[in-house]
């Protein structure tokens, strides 16, 4: 198929003009999106080192672990963000969508490339793939699914999903410049820029660790490095060479997710490793069952409670995927080598988020799926186009070629934008979960329950933290929110009731007692108090709400010893804690040491010049010494 340079161009144009507006169609609910409590609030907009855009906010992005994280790039895209538009949600969501109307851009060249080396695998420069329109259709089918797809509204649609995007971003790019560092007959310009997109993938999101090993699987096929004379040595060597610094940096970044995530990852007496094989090859199977049937997705995919209980589902996960390994491996050998590559490349890209180290309460996430399933929209591209080239003999049915894959493309849109009103605000986004998993999704009723508390709707709360208890009687938060709940109904000994279920629940850890002891503080029961913050603090001496609160009450009977040795074991631990800081300076003015009070005033006011307790100590001291 041919066309002169003139339709070429209006042809090129008139896509990327649909693939524009369709883009921003489906997810043109972004407008009414606001902010989630779902890592939006504590990763963003609690992170204080995101605002304002300065050297040393930026030294401080690249330098410092934060909510268990260390996505530098990730954040320095959130603090340009927050200089152009503020805390307005929907403009951040506006930049997902850019970013990934970018990758969708990429994935159409990637294709391009992909395609054309393999079907012309004697070229000696990309140059040789100029104008290949059965590549080229093969590439705007790719993008297009790419783009509009419902499997990728968690990562464009939720601001927290910026990490998979500009991973994506670097990793397409990575890859693009390494093809053409493969080809390239001068210069080192190609090869650099692979090594620095790698590197900002890397800062961007650590799933990128595995960019080498596709790298390597690229050299096999469609590059083809190595050939059946050379020995297992030239090999090795010819695989891995100019990628030894590749595999420094993805070592590195994996060690330090490791290190920044080591508090999260479920242990494996709670997870046994035979449970989380089997849900790995069942979560490798619904990645691409939830690409074609799209009903299947959902913002989040609860654990169930007894993880280690392996299912029929499992099973014939486990026996499908060594089965269809084997017979891609066997066609492998006959030298049908594309399956099994486009196979190992899929198990690849997905290997760091597939659960064998598990975090959280979720046993899969959609999000993982943006890039590993970029190949399949390849072969999806590839295919309907290779068919239809066969099969068109007539004009009329090239119309009808088109305008079933547009049609396509609108149904997939049509779901994508149903998808993404899901995610307007927390109350969407739970119900959601609800609608899919009503009896296991604990979490979903928890944090449903949270949004309806700030909306002050304390007994629809109070159905949905049940909710939660029924499903999970372990879960901690459930019991706590439901004191809490009935705390603000005034409704003290409900309150009072949840409140010892927690430590009924768990009464090995410091926590329960210390909410506990909050609820007696908080209504004035200082004795009570005092009595769950000291067994809080025999439990985790080094508990600092325990410390706070027990100090104070110490202060308030004029115990001014045991306040002053608490408050200095506060601030070894929090040095730049002012609640810590203001009941020093309060001891040290009860003790009357007027000068060592006031220098703790003036450090409390260095930290917040507007603190009023320090503001406050200073005047009385300054009048005494008048």
């Amino acid at each position: 198929m041919n066309f002169s340079r003139n339709t070429t161009i209006k042809l090129a144009s008139v896509y990327c003009l649909f693939l524009l507006l369709l883009t921003f169609a489906s997810y043109g609910t972004f407008a009414s999106h606001s902010f989630l409590h779902w890592d939006d609030i504590k990763y963003i907009l609690n992170t204080e080192f995101l605002r304002p855009l300065t050297i040393d906010n930026v030294i401080r992005m690249f330098s410092e672990f934060y909510s268990s994280n260390w996505h530098p790039v990730t954040w320095l895209s959130y603090a340009i963000d927050f200089s152009l538009w503020g805390e307005n949600a929907p403009a951040f969501k506006l930049t997902n969508i850019v970013i990934h109307l970018l990758n969708a851009i990429l994935v159409f060249y990637l294709t391009y490339q992909i395609l054309g080396i393999i079907k012309h695998s004697k070229i000696n420069s990309l140059a040789g793939l100029t104008d290949n329109w059965d590549e080229i259709l093969a590439a705007m089918v790719a993008a297009l699914l790419f783009a509009v797809h419902p499997q990728h509204v968690e990562s464009v649609a939720w601001v927290s999903g910026r990490k998979d995007l500009l991973c994506a971003f670097f990793y397409f790019s990575t890859v693009i410049a390494y093809l053409h560092h493969h080809y390239a007959t001068k210069g080192s310009f190609w090869k650099n820029l692979a090594l620095l997109s790698f590197t900002l993938a890397l800062m961007s999101k650590s799933m990128a660790i595995t960019l080498p090993i596709v790298l390597i699987i690229l050299d096999i096929y469609p590059l083809q490095k190595i050939r059946d004379e050379n020995s297992i040595s030239n090999r090795i060597k010819l695989l891995t060479e100019g990628k030894l610094l590749y595999f420094f940096l993805a070592s590195s970044v994996l060690v330090i997710t490791l290190i920044s995530q080591t508090s999260n990852i479920t242990d494996a007496q709670e997870y046994t490793i035979a449970a989380r094989l089997a849900n790995s090859a069942t979560n490798y199977f619904y990645y691409i069952y939830s690409m074609i049937f799209p009903g299947a997705l959902s913002p989040y995919h609860p654990l169930k409670n007894n993880v280690n209980n392996i299912g029929w589902i499992n099973w014939v996960s486990v026996v499908l995927f060594i089965a269809i390994f084997s017979v891609n491996y066997i066609a492998y050998r006959k030298n049908y080598k594309f399956p099994l590559i486009l196979l190992a490349t899929y198990l690849i890209l997905l290997l760091p988020a597939i659960g064998l180290l598990h975090l959280g309460h979720a046993v899969r996430a959609d999000r993982y799926a943006y890039i590993p399933t970029t190949a399949f929209y390849m072969l999806i591209g590839f295919t309907v186009t290779h068919a239809c080239t066969r099969l068109i003999k007539h004009r009329w049915q090239t119309l009808i070629f088109v305008f079933a894959v547009l049609a396509f493309a609108i149904l997939l849109s049509l779901t994508t934008y149903q998808q993404s009103k899901a995610w307007q605000n927390d109350k969407t986004v739970w119900q959601r979960v609800i609608y899919k998993y009503p009896d296991s999704a604990a979490t979903a009723y928890v944090n449903l329950g949270n949004a309806l508390f700030e909306e002050k709707q304390f007994k629809a709360a109070i159905q949905h933290y049940s909710a939660a208890i029924r499903i999970d009687p372990l879960r901690l938060e459930a019991i706590r929110n439901l004191g809490l709940t009935y705390e603000n109904l005034n409704d003290h000994s409900s309150a009072e009731k949840y409140y010892k279920l927690m430590i009924e629940t768990r009464p090995d850890i410091h926590y329960p007692y210390t909410v506990a002891g909050d609820f007696y503080f908080n209504t004035g029961k200082y004795p009570q108090a005092a009595t769950y913050y000291q067994k809080a603090l025999e439990i985790s001496p080094s508990s600092e709400n325990a410390l706070y609160k027990s100090s104070l009450i110490d202060l308030l009977r004029g115990d001014l010893k045991r306040a002053e040795q608490k408050i200095d074991y506060l601030l070894q631990l929090r040095p730049n804690d002012i609640d810590g800081l203001q009941i020093k300076a309060q001891i040290r003015y009860t003790q009357k040491d007027f000068k060592s009070a006031e220098d703790t005033a003036r450090t409390i006011l260095q930290l917040d010049s507007t603190n009023k307790v320090a503001n406050q100590l200073i005047s009385k001291i300054n009048r005494l010494n008048q």
